[in-house]
């Protein structure tokens, strides 16, 4: 505390503090003035969250100083360019901004909230950031306005982390091993990019309704509930890269403008996209859900590319339409890959491998060819009604339980060859614009080939 004393026995640039703060605040007002860092650290050593209080007094810094600085005019107009920078500070009373209006920047690091921190509403045209905090109590920024970027990584919130409806000009960044009991973004607004980076949320993210205007991009997250994103609107890519979420990831209606990728997304029960829109590719890398993949109703204006790495209950197209191609290569559905009256503007190619249960491409249009090579559909191969503007191309090692080809069109050619069919294939009223080719030890239980 002598040391201190003398730190501050010098008179400050600013204006001239008053007799009821303590030296530290003092001492981390003079630094301020000087647009410098108040690094409480420098003093008095790094902190660790588990530390008592009697051995953090000598850190405390109280809200009414923060206060005073931030909003009585005498102080404010003496803040630098370089905004309100103070880390390593501790403190031990509620720290309440709500509504409140700041002209500077304000960067609060390394700091330890006791009581919570309320920033609801608050207003800022600068960037607010409270980088490797730990909370012990909730954070809320209800409907809180923040001008520039927005920055938590690092940040440890023992309660609820509250960001509903918030609106923020550049980027909000959560990350850097961050945790949270739960996080709430529903209803915000992101001017820039969201990007939640290394983040462990104990109970389940909320991200519905929220609109950001650039991009999307979750990497090294873990979710213990599930991930809730339904009628959101990002309208750059969004990606989600080694991610490991125990619930559902649900996307209802949810719009992406550019690609979306899943890649080495694992334990999630099952992901819903339907009724969503993607404004260019969905790419499918590494993802393994014990559930289906449902994109009923989905607008994609690209493709669907789903690799080898990727394990799942199924994949539902049932009304979609692809703008592009589906490719799905080395890939194991469990369940059915569902697209029953769906529409795709390009190729449908299953190979390299990939084990299916069951595919239902029921009264579904295909604007070129369909093609499945080395490939194994444990059940019915159901074509039925199916419109082809190329040719459907059946080829090597290709496994089925049966096939069901009634009442198909084929604008070119049917080849079925190299084919093993344990069931019946089955190929009544069918309408072959080109040839039909079937051989190359072909094997069938049964065919019925009738009124073609």
């Amino acid at each position: 505390m002598a040391l201190l004393e003398s730190l501050v026995s010098a008179p400050s640039v600013g204006p001239r503090t008053p007799g009821g703060w303590s030296p530290l605040e003092r001492w981390v007002w003079d630094r301020i003035c000087q647009g410098r860092t108040a690094n409480i650290n420098l003093l008095n050593g790094r902190f660790r969250p588990s530390d008592s209080f009697s051995s953090m007094s000598d850190r405390v810094i109280r809200p009414h100083f923060l206060r005073t600085i931030l909003f009585d005019p005498l102080y404010q107009q003496a803040i630098p360019t370089q905004g309100v920078r103070i880390e390593g500070a501790w403190f031990a009373e509620p720290v309440d901004l709500e509504g409140c209006r700041i002209a500077h920047g304000l960067w609060l690091h390394a700091c330890h909230f006791d009581q919570g921190l309320n920033l609801n509403q608050l207003i800022t045209t600068n960037t607010l950031s409270l980088e490797n905090c730990w909370c012990a109590a909730g954070v809320t920024l209800d409907r809180a306005t923040i001008g520039n970027d927005f920055v938590m990584a690092g940040c440890s919130v023992k309660d609820e982390l509250n960001m509903k409806n918030m609106r923020v000009g550049g980027i909000l960044s959560l990350g850097g091993q961050a945790q949270f009991r739960s996080l709430d973004l529903s209803g915000s607004r992101i001017g820039k990019a969201l990007m939640l980076l290394g983040t462990m949320v104990r109970e389940g993210f909320c991200l519905e309704d929220l609109r950001v205007t650039g991009g999307g991009y979750f990497q090294d997250i873990q979710a213990f509930g599930g991930f809730s994103m339904n009628k959101s609107k990002i309208e750059g890519a969004l990606t989600f890269k080694n991610i490991r979420i125990l619930g559902r990831v649900t996307m209802q209606g949810c719009d992406v403008g550019e690609n979306l990728l899943f890649r080495d997304v694992t334990e999630c029960a099952a992901i819903d996209l339907g009724a969503g829109h993607i404004g260019r590719h969905l790419m499918l890398n590494g993802v393994n859900a014990v559930g289906p993949f449902n994109l009923e109703k989905t607008t994609i204006r690209g493709g669907i590319f789903c690799d080898s790495r990727t394990h799942c209950g199924g994949i539902s197209l049932l009304n979609g339409e692809i703008g592009d191609r589906v490719i799905i290569s080395g890939s194991t559905l469990k369940g059915t890959l569902a697209m029953e009256e769906c529409r795709v503007n390009g190729d449908v190619l299953l190979g390299a491998g990939a084990v299916l249960g069951e595919v239902n491409m029921r009264k579904a249009w295909i604007g070129h060819r369909v093609t499945m090579l080395s490939m194994t559909v444990e059940g019915c191969l159901n074509m039925e009604g199916i419109q082809v503007g190329g040719n459907v191309e059946l080829y090597e090692e290709g496994r089925f339980g049966s096939i069901n080809l009634r009442h198909a069109l084929v604008q070119n050619t049917l080849a079925i060859v190299g084919v093993d069919c344990v069931g019946p294939l089955e190929m009544i009223a069918i309408q072959v614009k080109g040839h039909v080719f079937i051989g190359g030890k072909t094997q069938s239980q049964h065919v019925q080939f009738q009124n073609t």
